[in-house]
């Protein structure tokens, strides 16, 4: 029997915000050329990058809890989050926030870079001053690809809160287009042959649409701690 396949570390962000109608998931659908999940709706995320590892990130790793994903994913998380959907979950080393308008103008002049590769996303936090916001994050679930595919993943997913303002876009590249929508709503289109969800997508979006009841939310981050515990308690 050959052995199976070893399962390539990776993060997916569920960006959330607090939508008319209750939680509203920021998905995007992937180009059918794409090697894996073609044509899916799915979370912005991706493989762990070797500069994710990088010594740069050292000071702001030793601020994360004992417990939990190693540094790696996390910064994975930020990065991806930023060249997926345009939001940087960031802030000044000093300690001051991120506008809309500083973002938007970060990301106009440095992500094409970084998704292109000719920057590698340590050097660009470093040249701007910026840390991650780990803050903003909770550690949300935990996902292996069964031994049996020809294409496996070790995944940590990643629940975000929204900046208030700051606007998400695609990529335009692995991602064709984007938009905000309820957990229920999407996962009723996939029912209905609308939209196609892998596994692990639409379990994690049940669970939200099942936390949130239809509801609206005061603080996506009230619930994402409420979730990142049950998470854990579950991995």
């Amino acid at each position: 029997m050959a052995e199976p396949v070893v399962a390539r570390p990776s993060a997916t962000v569920m960006i959330a915000r607090d939508g008319q109608n209750g939680l509203e998931i920021f998905m995007v659908a992937r180009d059918r050329q794409v090697d894996f999940a073609s044509g899916a709706v799915v979370f912005p995320g991706g493989k762990v990058d070797p500069d994710d590892h990088a010594e740069a990130w050292a000071p702001s790793a030793r601020k994360l809890p004992a417990k939990g994903p190693e540094s790696q994913y996390w910064i994975a998380a930020v990065r991806e989050t930023f060249e997926e959907s345009g939001l940087l979950i960031a802030e000044r080393a000093g300690g001051g926030r991120l506008s809309a308008s500083d973002v938007a103008e970060i990301g106009a002049v440095h992500r094409g870079k970084i998704l292109d590769g000719s920057l590698k996303f340590s050097a660009f936090a470093r040249s701007l001053g910026l840390v991650p916001a780990f803050g903003e994050m909770v550690h949300f679930a935990y996902w292996v690809t069964p031994v049996a595919m020809p294409k496996r993943f070790e995944t940590h997913f990643f629940l975000v809160h929204a900046p208030e303002e700051h606007v998400a876009t695609h990529d335009g590249q692995e991602a064709v287009r984007s938009f905000w929508v309820s957990p229920r709503e999407i996962v009723a289109e996939a029912d209905e042959g609308k939209q196609v969800l892998v596994p692990a997508t639409r379990a994690n979006l049940e669970l939200l649409a099942f936390e949130d009841r239809g509801n609206q939310l005061v603080t996506v981050g009230i619930v994402a701690g409420i979730f990142g515990q049950r998470a854990s308690r579950d991995a």
